[in-house]
């Protein structure tokens, strides 16, 4: 993005999509984010439209089989729009599977798993189901799976706890410092120095 002085480096879109601020996630406001989000629908539906709204909720639960039988419905009664979202949601959902897919095979195991458990019973009988259920299944005993999705776990809590003030980050990073080095050669020591370089620049755009 042109203008790029730091990393990271954020930007906000109003809801005509027009860009109205830039710079570093730490110095975004509440004000400048409410002041873009004015006009905007306070119905979620992917750009597909309000007809599609309850469409779009059962795609952000997960339930694809549902969100599908939904919109072929529609397609046989013709209601406009209904078959090119039906491709929509298919691309999504391919996308997600490719994801949790990608996830298993780089050796992100606590992202595959939640992506397999949100989808799995929610896919009925599509052709993507059988890819979940056998990710579950490869996944499921494998002690050394489960020895760094433990891992990721418990940088995930350290992530997700307390980072407002100066020592508060300090201490999250001496923790997420331990886990790096207690899961060496892992994608938790991978993710945990991501989290320490980030955590640090932090502080710096403090001073």
């Amino acid at each position: 993005m042109a203008g790029v002085k730091g990393i990271p480096h954020a930007a906000l879109f109003d809801a005509s999509g027009q860009m109205v601020w830039t710079g570093s996630p730490y110095s975004l406001n509440k004000k400048a984010v409410k002041d873009a989000l004015k006009g905007a629908s306070k119905t979620f539906t992917f750009g597909w439209g309000k007809d599609y709204a309850s469409v779009a909720k059962m795609v952000l639960a997960d339930q694809y089989a549902s969100a599908l039988d939904k919109v072929d419905g529609m397609v046989g009664k013709g209601t406009e729009g209904a078959a090119d979202v039906r491709a929509s949601i298919e691309r999504k959902l391919d996308r997600k599977v490719a994801s949790m897919e990608s996830s298993l095979k780089k050796g992100d195991y606590y992202a595959a798993l939640v992506i397999a458990e949100a989808l799995d019973g929610n896919l009925g009988e599509l052709e993507q189901a059988a890819n979940v259920t056998s990710t579950l299944e490869s996944m499921d005993g494998d002690s050394e799976i489960e020895h760094v999705i433990g891992g990721q776990k418990k940088l995930a809590k350290i992530a997700g706890g307390k980072l407002g003030k100066t020592r508060e980050v300090q201490s999250a990073i001496k923790k997420a410092e331990q886990l790096a080095k207690k899961y060496d050669g892992t994608i938790v020591e991978t993710q945990a120095r991501d989290f320490v370089k980030r955590m640090r620049a932090r502080l710096a755009a403090k001073k």
